[in-house]
């Protein structure tokens, strides 16, 4: 493909988002807000499985709402006018599923004998958890029984 061919499919796919944002910028905003979940889950997990990595990559986009679904209804209604507040409480019911989640898929990889898989879903989702919390206790209990967790499981002969 030439240098020309290629710009010019990338324009033509911008401009063709652009009037579907504008034409329907709360569908738009979903759409845009799934491919990016793939993608981060794609990125940092590329061996394993494809249900941990969707879990994991929903879970990084939705899991700050359950601490600041106001503040994420408002950064969506910025993009998305009317439907940020739909989009974010959506995401405030998907994140404890996919948490639980992004846990159920650690504890498997630890068990299949895979404990390098475990380690970052269960760090990212404690750090998106202490970052996004509201209470510092809550953050320090939460980060204790989640290590607490996950040492037991990964290495249970050791302890």
């Amino acid at each position: 493909m030439s240098f020309a061919v290629f710009n010019l499919s990338h324009l033509g796919a911008v401009a063709v988002v652009v009037v579907l944002w504008m034409l329907a910028p709360g569908p738009s905003l979903v759409v845009f807000l799934t491919v990016s979940a793939i993608h981060f889950g794609r990125d940092w997990n590329a061996d394993r499985a494809l249900w941990p990595r969707v879990v994991d990559g929903v879970a990084l986009l939705s899991l700050p709402s359950l601490a600041h679904q106001e503040v994420v209804a408002g950064l969506h209604d910025t993009l998305a006018p009317g439907a940020g507040s739909a989009i974010a409480g959506a995401q405030f019911w998907i994140a404890p599923v996919v948490l639980m989640g992004m846990l159920v898929g650690a504890v498997l990889a630890a068990r299949r004998g895979r404990p390098w898989e475990s380690v970052v879903p269960i760090l990212a989702t404690a750090g998106i958890l202490f970052a996004s919390s509201r209470a510092p206790s809550f953050d320090a209990n939460l980060l204790q029984i989640v290590f607490t967790g996950l040492i037991q499981v990964v290495a249970p002969a050791t302890l």
